[in-house]
């Protein structure tokens, strides 16, 4: 999702709770990702 997707920062633990009841019955969710982190100094 987007910034501009994501409800009202007061409205966002009642969306939280949502996508978890509607995630749980399939859970548990994992996914692979890859990582990279590109480090310097300056």
């Amino acid at each position: 999702m987007s910034p501009e997707q994501l409800p009202a920062p007061a409205a966002r633990p009642e969306f939280t709770e949502r996508v978890r009841r509607a995630i749980e019955p399939h859970g548990p969710l994992r996914e692979r990702v890859r990582v990279r982190i590109l480090t310097g100094v300056r």
